[in-house]
C-alpha cells in the first residue's frame, strides 16, 4: 500500500528531467509526493502501485507537453484522479492543445507555467495543500533536510564491532555491515545511509542521537559480531534515535554457512519492526545468496568495502575481484565488480581501450551466471561506451533501468554512459531520477552538475545546487578528512556559480592524496575557483596527469588553461603517461 502524500506527478518519461527538476523544487517547498519510480514489481502490480498512489495522494499535478498528452497511462492517471474526486493542477511544459481524451478532465481548469513556481505554489494553497516545515532535530547545527520524496524511513546501519580474538576477522564485521546496507537498501520503504557514510561511526564515541542528525536519520541498526573458527554469534539492534525508543533486538547464533541466512533474518526483523509489508520481490533480494563458497565471498567483500572508500583503488578491487573468481568461477556479482573496476581504470587513470575489452567481457560472462543482473547490464552498457559501441551501450543501458530503475548506482552508471556518448540531457534524466531516489549521493550530484554544465543548462545547475547544498554541507562536516571527496563538492560548488563558498573550502585541495584522480579533482576544483596558479601548482606536482587533462575539458576555464604554457608540460606529460599504460 502506498502511503499517503500531498503531490502525485504525472508526466511523460520523455520530460523526466523536467519532471524530476519539478519534483525536485517541491521537495524543497516541504511537499511530500510520489513520482514515477519505474519497475515496481512488473507490470501488474506497478499498474496497482499507480492506481494506490493516486488514491492516496491530495493532488495531481500532470505535466502537459507534445508526448504527455499522447500517453495513455497520462490520460488514465488523469481519470483516476477525477473519479477520485483529487485536485488536478495542468502545468504547462508547452503549450498544446488538449485531445477529446483529456478535454473534458480539464476544461476549465487554470493550466500552470512550469516556469512560474509562484503561481503553483498558490495554486496549491488554493486547495488547501500547504507545504510543510522540514522537520530536523532541534538544536542542530545543520541546514533542515527536506522530507523524503516518497516518504521512506531513514536508516543508518553502524559499523558492527568485532568481538572476535583476531584482529584478522575484522573484515568479517566490516563485511557484514556493508552486506546488511546492501540487502536493506532493497526495501523501496527504507533509505538507508550508504557504506562510506557511515564508515567512520564505530570509533567516534559520539551518541546516537548526535549521529542520527549529523546523517540525517531516523533509525540506527548497531550491533556486534564475534567469528570462533566457523562459529558465529551477532547481536543486533534498532533504535527510533528521535523517540528514543528501542525497537528490537536480538541474539542469532550458528555457524558461518549461516551468514546470508543472518542477513536476511535481520533484515526481515527490521522491516517488521518498522512495519513495512516486503514485497515478493524484495522478500527473494534480501534473501538471495551471493556464493556458496566462504574464501570467494570474503574477497568479494573487500572488494566492495575497496570500491566504497575510494574512487581510485580500482587495481586494488580488480585484484579481489579475481580472488573471488577464482575460489568460484560462477560468481556472477564477483564478475560483475571486475567490470567495474576495468571500467573504472579506462574512465578514470586513462588505462588503454583494452581493459573496456575486458570490462565488457567480464559483464557478459556475469550475465551468463545471472541474466537479470542489473549492475552487470550497466557496466557493459559502460563498457561499450568507453568503446564507442553506441547502439550496444544503448541497448545495455535500457535493459539495466528496464530491470531495475530504483538502483541509484545503476541510474547514475546508465547517466554515465549517456554522457560518454555525448547524450547530456538524456544522461540529466538519469541523474535526476538516481538523484531522487539518494539525495545525498556526491556523485549523483557532480555527475549530474557535471551534465548540466555540458548542455549549457545553467538553471539546472543553480536548481541542482541549491536542493543539493543541505547534504553537501553535511559530506563536508562528515568526511574533512577525505580531499578527494572534498574536491567533488568545491568543484559542483564553483561550477554552479557558489564560488564564495567553494573558496572557503579550497585549502586543502593545495595537498592532495598521492594518487592521478585526487590530485586531477583537486586541481579542477582550484582550476574551478579560478586559483589557476594553485591549481597548476597541484596538476605539475602529481603522480600522474591523463584524469587531470580529460576532464579539464568540462571546465568554462579551458580557454585560460589552453593559454598557459603549463598546460602543455601536463599535455606532454599525459602522451608520455599514455605509452606507458600502453605498454603494460
Amino acid at each position: 500500500m502506498s502511503s499517503a502524500c500531498d503531490i502525485f506527478i504525472s508526466y511523460s518519461s520523455s520530460d523526466a528531467a523536467l519532471a524530476f527538476g519539478l519534483a525536485d523544487r517541491l521537495r524543497r517547498k516541504g511537499y511530500s509526493l510520489w513520482i514515477d519510480k519505474e519497475g515496481i514489481g512488473g507490470a501488474t502490480s506497478w499498474s496497482k502501485e499507480i492506481a494506490e498512489a493516486i488514491v492516496n495522494c491530495r493532488a495531481l499535478v500532470v505535466l502537459l507537453s507534445s508526448e504527455s498528452v499522447k500517453s495513455e497511462h497520462v490520460g488514465r492517471e488523469v481519470l483516476i484522479a477525477a473519479e477520485k474526486q483529487k485536485a488536478i493542477i495542468p502545468v504547462d511544459l508547452e503549450r498544446v492543445e488538449l485531445p477529446s481524451s483529456l478535454l473534458y478532465t480539464l476544461a476549465g481548469i487554470q493550466r500552470v507555467p512550469h516556469t512560474n513556481d509562484d503561481l503553483l505554489w498558490k495554486t496549491l494553497e488554493r486547495f488547501g495543500i500547504s507545504s510543510a516545515p522540514v522537520v530536523t532535530n532541534s538544536g542542530s547545527e545543520f541546514t533542515p533536510l527536506p522530507p523524503d520524496p516518497f516518504g521512506r524511513k531513514t536508516l543508518a546501519v553502524l559499523p558492527f564491532e568485532n568481538l572476535s580474538s583476531d584482529a584478522e576477522d575484522r573484515w568479517f564485521a566490516e563485511g557484514l555491515t556493508h552486506e546488511l546496507i546492501n540487502v536493506l537498501s532493497q526495501i523501496r520503504a527504507l533509505r538507508v545511509k550508504d557504506r562510506k557514510s557511515v564508515g567512520s561511526y564505530n570509533t567516534t564515541g559520539k551518541s546516537l542521537s548526535r549521529i542520527a542528525d549529523e546523517l540525517g536519520v531516523e533509525y540506527i541498526l548497531e550491533g556486534t559480531v564475534r567469528k570462533a573458527g566457523d562459529k558465529l554469534r551477532a547481536t543486533a539492534e534498532l533504535i527510533d534515535v528521535r523517540n528514543d525508543d528501542h525497537l528490537w533486538s536480538d541474539t542469532f547464533k550458528g555457524t558461518l554457512d549461516d551468514i546470508f541466512e543472518l542477513q536476511e533474518r535481520i533484515a526481515t526483523e527490521i522491516a517488521s519492526a518498522l512495519k513495512l509489508k516486503l514485497t515478493l520481490e524484495e522478500q527473494s533480494n534480501v534473501g538471495k545468496r551471493l556464493t556458496d563458497n566462504l574464501q570467494a565471498y570474503e574477497a568479494y567483500v573487500k572488494a566492495e568495502e575497496i570500491a566504497a572508500a575510494s574512487f581510485t583503488a580500482f587495481e586494488e578491487v580488480l585484484r579481489y575481484a579475481n580472488l573471488a573468481l577464482k575460489e568460484d568461477a560462477g560468481f556472477s556479482e564477483a564478475w560483475t565488480m571486475k567490470s567495474r573496476a576495468l571500467n573504472g581504470m579506462v574512465m578514470n587513470l586513462g588505462f588503454p581501450l583494452r581493459f573496456a575489452d575486458e570490462a565488457r567481457d567480464a559483464a557478459t560472462t556475469a550475465l551468463k551466471y545471472y541474466p537479470h543482473s542489473a549492475k552487470a547490464f550497466v557496466e557493459l552498457a559502460h563498457a561499450h561506451a568507453l568503446l564507442d559501441n553506441r547502439d550496444d551501450a544503448l541497448r545495455a543501458r535500457a535493459r539495466a533501468i528496464e530491470l531495475d530503475a530504483n538502483d541509484s548506482y545503476v541510474l547514475m552508471k546508465a547517466g554515465v554512459t549517456l554522457s560518454i556518448l555525448g547524450d547530456f540531457r538524456a544522461a540529466l534524466a538519469d541523474f535526476e531520477r538516481g538523484r531522487t531516489i539518494r539525495p545525498d549521493d556526491i556523485s549523483l550530484i557532480v555527475n549530474e552538475a557535471w551534465a548540466a554544465s555540458s548542455a549549457g543548462d545553467d538553471a539546472l545547475i543553480q536548481s541542482l545546487i541549491e536542493s543539493s547544498l543541505p547534504f553537501m554541507e553535511r559530506e563536508i562536516t562528515l568526511h574533512p578528512e577525505d580531499v578527494t571527496y572534498l574536491a567533488l563538492v568545491v568543484w559542483a560548488l564553483a561550477i554552479s556559480g557558489q564560488k564564495d563558498d567553494a573558496v572557503a573550502h579550497t585549502a586543502s585541495l593545495l595537498q592532495p592524496p598521492d594518487d592521478p584522480y585526487s590530485a586531477a579533482v583537486c586541481a579542477l576544483g582550484l582550476f574551478a575557483c579560478d586559483m589557476i596558479d594553485e591549481g597548476f601548482e597541484v596538476a605539475l606536482a602529481a603522480p600522474g596527469v591523463i584524469p587531470l587533462v580529460r576532464y579539464t575539458a568540462m571546465l568554462p576555464q579551458l580557454p585560460v588553461l589552453l593559454s598557459d604554457p603549463r598546460y602543455f608540460l601536463l599535455e606532454e606529460r599525459r602522451d608520455n603517461e599514455l605509452e606507458e599504460l600502453a605498454a603494460r
